[in-house]
Parts: C-alpha cells; sequence; structure tokens
C-alpha cells in the first residue's frame, strides 16, 4: 500500500515553528523561577548527633588506653620509632633527588 508523501508549505510550518520557540521558552523562565525544595534545608538529628558524639568519646577512651598501655610497656617503643623516622626521612630524601634528575632530564 502507497501512502502519499507532502511536503508541508512554508505557512503551514511557521505556526508549528512559534509554538515550540514558546514554548521552549516557557520551559526555560519556569525553570529559572522556581523555589528550591524542601529536600534543600538543613536537617539536623540529633540522634545520629549523640551516636557520633558517643562514637568519638569511645575512640578517644582507646586512645588514652593504648596511651597508657605503651607507657606501662618494658619495652622501649622510642628506639623502633625512632629509626623509622630515619628510615622515611632517608627515603624523602631519595624521593627528592630522583625528582630532581628526572626534572632535569
Amino acid at each position: 500500500m502507497w501512502i502519499p508523501f507532502s511536503t508541508p508549505s512554508p505557512a503551514r510550518s511557521r505556526p508549528n515553528r512559534l509554538a515550540s520557540i514558546l514554548g521552549t521558552g516557557l520551559a526555560a523562565v519556569s525553570l529559572l523561577a522556581s523555589s528550591p525544595a524542601p529536600a534543600q534545608q538543613v536537617v539536623f538529628d540529633p540522634r545520629n548527633h549523640i551516636e557520633n558524639a558517643l562514637q568519638a568519646a569511645r575512640q578517644l577512651e582507646s586512645l588514652a588506653n593504648e596511651a597508657r598501655s605503651l607507657a606501662a610497656s618494658p619495652y622501649s617503643h622510642l628506639t623502633q620509632s625512632s629509626q623509622s623516622l630515619r628510615d622515611m626521612a632517608e627515603l624523602a630524601r631519595t624521593a627528592r633527588g630522583i625528582a630532581s634528575s628526572v626534572s632535569g632530564l
């Protein structure tokens, strides 16, 4: 079955074009003039705030217990920590040297 095709005349397409331009303009204005949604307001949850405060207090207590156990330990951690810091400083110097060698290329 053959369906004849017809091309729209310029007079007929002009109202459609005008309607699409007006529709696009109306959509743009409505987007710019919209008010913020209520979900964009600040929400304070006191239960969550209390849970976070309790977790921070437990973490602080854990750190204090760890400091006490390190202070009471017969093993001196200072030597090992000092050596680790020296090793890290050596690695940093090596990395700086490599970086300057690469930048000089």
